[in-house]
């Protein structure tokens, strides 16, 4: 196998380890995080070819995380120049995890999002340590 498809696939199955370890964090911690709105993310309804297949962004009030950008490269300077997009928050959020397979989905606001992608998953996941880490600090306060 050449050396870039190799490296290519160790790194791929290294995010999946990730992205699992973040299925834990998720599975432990959602229900403790009672303010979803500041979440922003991308999503997608992974069905196949059904017509349930979508995709949808949600955009919290304060925009984008700018710890999470910095962390994918993302290019602070550019964010002043996209277009303001009108808020739509998150106000209810559940998981639902198989357990046969280990796919993980949420429902947002209402609306079911099946088998995310691995990303969205540890996005999630990073919300759910940043905002456990914030009430973490008022109750030592």
């Amino acid at each position: 196998m050449n050396k870039f498809v190799k490296e290519y696939f160790e790194k791929l199955d290294e995010a999946s380890k990730i992205a699992d370890k973040a299925k834990i964090y998720i599975l432990d911690n959602w229900e403790k995080i009672k303010d979803w709105s500041e979440l922003t993310i991308y999503i997608n309804n992974n069905c196949g070819d059904s017509p349930n297949t979508k995709e949808h962004e949600y955009y919290s009030p304060g925009g984008i995380d700018l710890d999470v950008l910095d962390i994918l490269g993302g290019d602070v300077k550019n964010i002043e120049k996209k277009p303001v997009v009108e808020p739509n928050p998150i106000k209810t959020f559940d998981v639902i995890s198989d357990e046969i397979d280990g796919d993980m989905s949420v429902t947002i606001n209402g609306e079911q999002w099946w088998f995310i992608d691995d990303e969205v998953i540890c996005f999630i996941a990073a919300y759910i340590e940043k905002q456990l880490d914030l009430l973490n600090k008022e109750d030592k306060e």
